[in-house]
């Protein structure tokens, strides 16, 4: 994956991924830049780890009514930044929290959520 020439990031980049195989466990490694310091972001190796389990229908059917939402909501510094350039931009941590409340009023009756907020450290709103 590259970027067009000259892209500053002044945008949202947005990366989709279509699996073959959907129930098939798959891993993601990225590694380290060797010019960089171990222990900094981009000086250590990482794997992500994707597994989509495939449950009995007699299992899935006394979940179908309920359902389970977990929201990740990015906290970092970066999200205070304005959404654009152009005036009265609302910021990135404003919409967000915006789009979580439409999301969580949207939500099925007798479904179970959680809302992961993270930045320089992560934080769950349920234990």
């Amino acid at each position: 994956v590259s970027l067009a020439a000259g892209h500053q990031f002044d945008r949202d980049v947005e990366l989709l991924l279509y699996y073959q195989d959907t129930h098939q466990p798959t891993a993601i490694v990225e590694a380290a830049q060797a010019s960089s310091k171990p222990g900094s972001l981009m000086g250590d190796p990482v794997v992500m780890l994707s597994l989509y389990p495939e449950f009995p229908k007699d299992v899935m059917s006394s979940m179908t009514s309920h359902g389970e939402f977990l929201f990740v909501v990015d906290r970092s510094g970066s999200m205070e930044c304005p959404m654009h350039l152009g005036s009265g931009s609302q910021d990135r941590i404003g919409s967000a929290r915006d789009t979580l409340l439409l999301l969580l009023k949207s939500l099925p009756m007798g479904c179970y959520f959680n809302i992961i907020g993270f930045g320089s450290s992560y934080e769950s709103f349920f234990s």
